[in-house]
């Protein structure tokens, strides 16, 4: 699967699935409260970092398999 390298601030940078994030409507986003691995967060390109966040999904599966989750969303 194509990392996104266009920024949605609506969608994941890895699925495409939607994020759920709160901050565009000027509220605390669910990940305000959730750790996200600095190493997922590094797989992504400067572009979209801090700019679109990484849905719940993503950050699940990667804690669950970090290597699965990179031979899956690796840039190719």
């Amino acid at each position: 699967m194509k990392l996104v390298v266009e920024t949605n601030p609506l969608t994941c940078p890895f699925c495409h699935q939607a994020n759920y994030c709160s901050n565009n409507e000027n509220r605390a986003c669910w990940c305000f409260n959730t750790k996200v691995p600095q190493e997922l967060i590094e797989l992504l390109p400067n572009s979209v970092i801090n700019k679109s966040c990484i849905c719940s999904k993503c950050v699940d599966n990667f804690r669950e398999s970090p290597s699965l989750f990179k031979s899956t969303y690796s840039p190719q």
